[in-house]
């Protein structure tokens, strides 16, 4: 199944977009953007995002375009 993200712009689309889906029986996970943001992530995430950061400051990261060009030759193999 997919995740929707949904951003109403008020109140009241908030009302209805929750009086919608109680309806339909869909479950909802509420969020707040602080819980989002204060929310703790996985080790090995942390640790990805810091070697990241790293490379980059030593201008050692790899451009989006060259990534994915490298992606697609090894499934090609």
């Amino acid at each position: 199944m997919e995740t929707l993200v949904i951003h109403p712009e008020d109140a009241e689309q908030l009302e209805t977009i929750k009086t919608i889906l109680k309806a339909l029986k869909v479950k909802v996970e509420v969020f707040s953007g602080t819980n989002m943001v204060n929310e703790e992530l996985p080790q090995y995430v942390t640790n990805l995002m810091n070697k990241a950061l790293k490379e980059a400051d030593q201008n050692q990261a790899t451009q989006h375009e060259d990534f994915m060009a490298e992606v697609k030759n090894r499934l090609k193999k």
